[in-house]
């Protein structure tokens, strides 16, 4: 099994580069979060550990300056719309996509409610603290987001038509004082730790409630049942941090981003399903 060839979309246009994707057995174009980009300190990323049994390219367009506030972040990036789109130059074997997770963090505040004072809530019982109709909310939010995706990659004139899209949920969090670093960019987050803060949530209860709101995002994705998305569920997967600690832990590399093993460790997961589909 090989590793992909990983690229930006500048080495389609780069003389220097012989980069083209008809030469290769299988040519991927992949957008979204942190979890795809290149540029985390250390450098890794879930792109890394894919392997295939024939050559594979991938035209990388992630970044995670812009994606780090909102992972589904395709409509301001021109690169990934032409290349996926009407005029688009190629038909890919597949469309890799990493969303949903930091937009379930972005809107968390409004997804939980705040601790009720005086309350004896234990950890079976911490649904009660997300808002339902919050939730509902975030739910339309995230299938608009994929229905409008799938409507660019099946619009007329569009080479890729019913292309795969393969998505992922996401692994169990900790929430925790481990904050986030990126080439060139000042260091990020808490988020989960930051918002448990603000809603007065006791420590005991950070864990069980970041599953709880991980569960509800996977549920959403599980669900969305769109032409060719095949949604990859990656839950599980990773040995948590432990709560008391602020820098790599368990299989993360700090609060939100999983570490290099952590990356090969869901990778694998990524290599079984694209393996059936492909």
């Amino acid at each position: 099994m090989r590793r992909a060839d990983i690229h930006s979309p500048e080495a389609l246009s780069d003389m220097t580069l012989p980069v083209f994707p008809h030469q290769y057995a299988h040519s991927f174009l992949a957008a979204g979060d942190s979890w795809f980009s290149l540029s985390q300190v250390p450098s890794s990323s879930l792109l890394f550990g894919l392997r295939f049994a024939r050559s594979a390219l991938i035209i990388n367009c992630a970044t995670p300056g812009a994606t780090i506030s909102n992972m589904i972040d395709w409509r301001r990036n021109r690169q990934f719309e032409s290349l996926l789109g009407p005029g688009a130059p190629f038909r890919w074997s597949g469309i890799l996509v990493s969303s949903g997770g930091n937009d379930l963090i972005n809107a968390v505040d409004h997804l939980l409610l705040p601790f009720p004072s005086g309350a004896g809530l234990d950890a079976e019982h911490v649904e009660r603290l997300i808002d339902s109709d919050g939730l509902q909310r975030f739910e339309i939010y995230l299938r608009q987001n994929y229905t409008d995706l799938i409507s660019l990659r099946d619009a007329p004139g569009s080479p890729n038509q019913g292309v795969p899209v393969f998505a992922h949920t996401y692994d169990y969090a900790t929430p925790r004082d481990a904050r986030a670093k990126f080439l060139g960019l000042p260091a990020f987050g808490p988020w989960l730790a930051s918002a448990m803060r603000r809603k007065n949530i006791p420590p005991s209860l950070w864990i069980a409630l970041s599953r709880a709101l991980q569960d509800k995002n996977a549920e959403i994705l599980l669900r969305l049942a769109l032409p060719q998305l095949q949604v990859i569920d990656t839950r599980g997967i990773l040995t948590p941090a432990p709560l008391d600690t602020s820098g790599e832990a368990g299989d993360w590399g700090n609060e939100i981003h999983p570490s290099g093993s952590g990356y090969r460790k869901l990778a694998a997961r990524w290599n079984q399903r694209l393996g059936e589909i492909l």
